[in-house]
């Protein structure tokens, strides 16, 4: 949440709402709020994982998502919502997305947003990829944050949606391009056009540019108030979403399951060569990192020609924290807790597990934990150390 302030803040307002005893979804009304709070992005930029939830049934991912819209935003910021919620649930069967667009625009029934939604299908039916910034002048010239009052008002932003998704017609990463930089609500925008194309294009589209992947190597900061769970990746984020998924479509229980796993095609958990050990010794173009397909004993597969160092991040990087919002997080490794290891080489070498930690000072510090030798053939090895010396 932005924590701006009464009557700044859109989520702040509802907070303050409800902490005084006005429930949803009068917290998030115009009544209370008016309708420049009301009708900001916010219900928009949080709908995705709802509508992951649903998959095939867009009916009910527009439920789940107006009831969570509805705590703090209203109006057409809720029909906006829905409307990409049920587009993201219907693009498990189909990947046309004017088919898609038509299909869910029964979930829009403010005026105002059916007009702006039509005109901006007719904007890009005369442009391209190519000319997507001359579309985005018409758009702005209509639509643009001058005409809305609010920070983020969900007009301007939901045009720049429907655009990217129009525009780039079938390019995962075109469109997400487009939407993150075609100003405005950038992140929040190529976030839900991320979603809409990874479900309708699939991983096959996000693949044709690898560094989107390899770059990333699935890590995730989550802005949550559970600083435990602020270090992620998609993989376990992903868990989430499915285990929710299953509970509320067949009453399945939430199971334990193991930290990294490796299950999901092209998994790593953000293990990748280690940039604070190595710094630039090897060239890591001759390392790979690619998940075991397998679905009893998943794994993570590591090629390489020479010594290398590899880590997961079990806390942030000071170094890359961003400046416009504070990242606050707990370790996800700390002291107490044990780690299993299991290995298997393909020729006889040595392992050394090893931790890299903050000092006091904020320095980073190396300390390596055990040496393990790793014979040609060997099937598995495991090793159990505690962190309890740091």
């Amino acid at each position: 949440m932005w924590w701006g302030g009464l009557g700044r803040s859109t989520e702040h307002t509802a907070y303050l709402r409800l902490k005084n005893g006005i429930d949803a979804p009068l917290s998030g009304s115009v009544k209370y709020n008016g309708e420049t709070l009301a009708h900001q992005i916010g219900a928009q930029i949080f709908m995705d994982a709802f509508a992951l939830m649903c998959p095939s049934n867009p009916e009910k991912a527009a439920y789940y998502v107006k009831q969570a819209a509805s705590v703090s935003h209203d109006g057409m910021a809720v029909e906006a919502a829905c409307y990409l919620a049920a587009i993201e649930a219907s693009a498990f069967d189909e990947s046309d997305i004017n088919k898609l667009l038509d299909s869910n625009f029964k979930y829009v029934k403010n005026l105002q947003l059916r007009n702006m939604i039509d005109d901006v299908r007719n904007i890009c039916a005369k442009r391209n990829r190519n000319s997507w910034r001359e579309a985005r002048f018409d758009i702005a010239q209509k639509y643009g944050y001058d005409k809305f009052n609010g920070p983020c008002h969900i007009i301007p932003n939901h045009a720049l949606v429907i655009a990217s998704l129009l525009l780039a017609e079938d390019s995962f990463y075109d469109s997400i391009t487009i939407a993150s930089s075609a100003a405005w609500d950038t992140d929040c925008n190529a976030g839900n056009v991320g979603c809409i194309n990874g479900i309708r294009l699939g991983l096959k589209s996000i693949n044709e540019k690898p560094f989107l992947r390899d770059e990333v190597a699935d890590r995730l900061l989550v802005v949550t108030s559970d600083g435990g769970s602020c270090l992620s990746d998609t993989v376990i984020e992903t868990r989430k979403i499915v285990q929710a998924a299953e509970a509320i479509n067949f009453g399945t229980p939430v199971k334990k399951e193991s930290r990294f796993d490796f299950s999901y095609p092209n998994s790593v958990q953000g293990f990748s060569y280690c940039p604070y050990v190595d710094k630039g010794i090897f060239n890591k173009n001759k390392t790979t990192f690619k998940s075991l397909k397998s679905d009893n004993n998943p794994g993570l597969d590591i090629t390489c020609k020479n010594n290398i160092s590899i880590s997961t991040p079990t806390f942030i990087d000071f170094s890359e924290l961003a400046k416009n919002f504070s990242t606050i997080a707990s370790p996800t490794l700390y002291e107490g807790q044990d780690i299993s290891v299991k290995l298997t080489s393909s020729n006889e070498s040595e392992m050394s597990a090893y931790i890299l930690y903050y000092d006091c000072d904020q320095n980073i510090q190396y300390l390596e934990i055990e040496k393990l030798k790793l014979i040609k053939g060997e099937n598995k090895y495991t090793a159990m150390f505690l962190t309890n010396e740091w």
